[in-house]
């Protein structure tokens, strides 16, 4: 009975040791480490069979310590091999200890990325999330069957382990064999006695290994040196070349760690509270006559000293702080057995006066404020003013696209603060345009029948048919808003969803005046006044019906298909319709904006009103002659164009122009005589005068 109860003892030892020093990390407090090895420099038709590698994990404690040893195996006939290694939250270094041995081939070194050739940078594993890092090998092909290292792996070695049961092998090192291992422990005088195979490992006691290494034939190793083996990654304590002891041509001696049974902490408690307890903001905490004790969970207990635990919140105590926290220092700096201990703290006593430097802002997930920039402040927290809650807006970090979905996230417009980073923003869609008696186009003029959402869109009505005007659009689907839906041309912003609108017509009664006495018989052209005809590349409308042969129109717009062509237009004196003589005696408003290959301009002679906008934003005219009869140039009608080299004046008749018909840049190019002014003096003087060029 007494050997059963040390058996289960025994076991529980070996349980307790493999069990980290605290609580274990909680299932959604893991992340995963994905390592990858290669090699390189071995020919593809050599069948190098699988290749083992050896990797240590160190975890960052209050220093970097081992966490644990992995094994990654590139199996025969492949290059690479990946494996996922679950770990703690926390901050880890990749340290490649071990290689593969390739006959004929030489390993020179691996190469960690990210890292350098020792091992890894710092890697930072955070709850759910994965950090990699890919361990390059590279080798030569061998150029002697000199063996010029040897690595050695000792596998069994731990608490309660049988001595026969501790193997040792080369790790792939194909030009040795072992030939004998021995297990041996210290004895009392400091030397070293044999174990035998029965035997188990114990706890604080040290123990060595002794292996006997035989070179193949063929190969050679009188220059093999003791810092190129290795045992575990280690280099050997001991290396006899030629070996001392029968048996082996080579004796390697390591020894090894010694175990220790390690206690699980349960909890921790302030078993004697600090001399001190009631503060003043500003002060810092101080743990004299503090007694913090330990209980294990085999139910011992013991006192920890200060190394024990770290005190948090207690460098500069604040007004109104109840405690600080004492936490278990397991190494690790997030361990979750903590307690706390009561203090009182009241107001700051002091010269100091709070500073607020610059324009530094403090945030949460709620709100911003500012609070005192002085280093040595005693109670930051104090100093808080200035609190608002955030005012978020949207804001795009990579724009969808028709193939590709996008980034955004909200943004504080006063403190930067951002939340809901790498939103995702569906690919983009276009949607129908149905326009029944018009047509659709975009700024570019480009007639369309889709568009995406938020693109502005222009629809344009038919010309109506003889004896009719046009009434007003329609809006059969869609739900948009028109800029105005009583006019011929308008405007709509693309919604999420597709568009059908109708122009619509009513019958007009022409009441025709007459400048002479009207004839003695109506006129059978079917004009009217309102009416829209295309004579060539333009598009007018009827003013007025002078006689019965002759009216009045203005020009106003460009056939779609000719606006981003056209690079010269000329304004005729006349522009008949149906037969009907019309003198074109206007420029309409917007007429020609936009229209952005143009580069020359004349201005006909029965033209005495040029439009507002009539030539905004033609970004490329340079010549422009103005018509004998022109009278007026309204507000913008030449916005825009800062390119005009030359303008010509054919007549004297000019006697309005818009201070802001052109553009401020124009106005300088003007006055540096950069634009050449020509033609009839009288009107250029009128012209320099209205823009107030001097």
């Amino acid at each position: 009975m007494k050997k059963q109860w040390l058996s289960i003892v025994l076991v529980l030892c070996m349980v307790l040791c493999m069990a980290p020093a605290t609580a274990r990390a909680e299932e959604s407090k893991t992340g995963t480490l994905k390592i990858t090895v290669d090699i390189s420099g071995v020919y593809e038709g050599d069948n190098v069979g699988d290749k083992t590698f050896s990797f240590e994990i160190l975890r960052k404690y209050a220093n970097y310590g081992h966490y644990k040893y992995v094994d990654i195996t590139i199996k025969s006939g492949e290059t690479e091999h990946t494996e996922y290694v679950p770990v703690e939250e926390g901050k880890y270094v990749v340290k490649q200890t071990g290689h593969a041995t390739i006959d004929k081939y030489d390993w020179e070194n691996a190469s960690h990325q990210p890292g350098n050739t020792v091992e890894s940078k710092e890697l930072n594993v955070s709850a759910g999330k994965t950090e990699r890092v890919t361990v390059h090998n590279f080798y030569e092909i061998a150029v002697t069957n000199e063996i010029t290292e040897l690595p050695i792996k000792i596998n069994g070695y731990a608490l309660n382990a049988k001595v026969g049961d501790i193997k040792a092998s080369t790790e792939d090192q194909m030009r040795v064999t072992i030939n004998k291992v021995t297990i041996k422990q210290r004895n009392a005088s400091g030397g070293w006695d044999n174990l035998a195979p029965d035997a188990t490992i114990q706890a604080d006691i040290q123990y060595g290994v002794e292996i006997l290494v035989n070179a193949k034939p063929g190969y050679t190793y009188a220059s093999l040196t003791g810092d190129k083996v290795t045992v575990n990654g280690k280099e050997a304590s001991e290396f006899e070349n030629p070996s001392t002891q029968p048996g082996g041509d080579m004796r390697v001696f390591h020894e090894f760690e010694v175990l220790k049974v390690v206690k699980t902490v349960k909890s921790i408690e302030i078993t004697t509270p600090p001399t001190k307890t009631e503060y003043k903001a500003g002060e810092k905490f101080d743990p004299t006559g503090m007694v913090v004790t330990v209980h294990y969970t085999d139910g011992t207990k013991a006192v920890l000293p200060e190394t024990g635990y770290t005190i948090f919140y207690g460098d500069k105590l604040t007004q109104g702080q109840k405690d600080v926290t004492i936490q278990y220092n397991d190494g690790s700096g997030n361990s979750d057995i903590k307690v706390r201990q009561t203090i009182t703290v009241g107001a700051y006593e002091g010269p100091h006066t709070h500073t607020y430097a610059g324009n530094r802002w403090y945030s949460d997930e709620n709100s911003h404020w500012r609070q005192c920039t002085d280093k040595d402040c005693p109670d930051p927290c104090a100093s808080a003013t200035e609190l608002a809650s955030h005012t978020f807006v949207w804001k795009v970090d990579q724009a969808a696209t028709m193939t590709q979905t996008g980034l955004k996230h909200e943004e504080c417009t006063f403190c930067s603060y951002k939340r809901s980073e790498n939103t995702e923003i569906p690919t983009l869609r276009d949607y129908a345009v149905t326009v029944t008696g018009g047509t659709a186009t975009v700024a570019a003029g480009t007639t369309i029948t889709r568009a995406m959402e938020g693109v502005e869109v222009t629809v344009t009505a038919d010309a109506p048919e003889t004896g009719k005007v046009f009434d007003k659009w329609v809006v059969k689907a869609g739900g948009v808003t028109l800029a105005n839906e009583t006019s011929a041309t308008t405007t709509f912003t693309m919604p999420g969803n597709d568009v059908k609108i109708e122009s619509t017509y009513k019958d007009v009664k022409i009441e025709t005046t007459y400048k002479d006495a009207p004839p003695s018989h109506t006129h059978s052209y079917g004009v009217y006044v309102g009416m829209t005809y295309t004579a060539g590349n333009f598009i007018y409308q009827i003013t007025s019906i002078d006689t019965a042969t002759l009216g009045q129109s203005k020009v106003i717009g460009v056939v779609a298909a000719k606006k981003n062509k056209i690079t010269k237009v000329t304004i005729p004196d006349r522009a008949d319709c149906n037969g009907y003589g019309l003198n074109v005696t206007a420029v309409g408003d917007k007429a020609f904006a936009g229209c952005k290959v143009l580069k020359k301009l004349t201005i006909g002679n029965k033209v005495t009103v040029i439009g507002e906008n009539a030539f905004k934003k033609c970004s490329k005219l340079k010549t422009v002659v103005i018509g004998k009869a022109v009278k007026t140039i309204s507000s913008k009608a030449f916005i825009g164009d800062n390119k005009i080299k030359k303008i010509t004046f054919k007549g004297k008749k000019l006697k309005t122009v818009k201070k802001n018909a052109f553009s401020k840049k124009a106005k300088k190019n003007i006055k540096s005589k950069k634009t050449k002014l020509k033609g009839n003096k009288k009107a250029i003087k009128l012209f320099k005068k209205k823009l107030k060029i001097k």
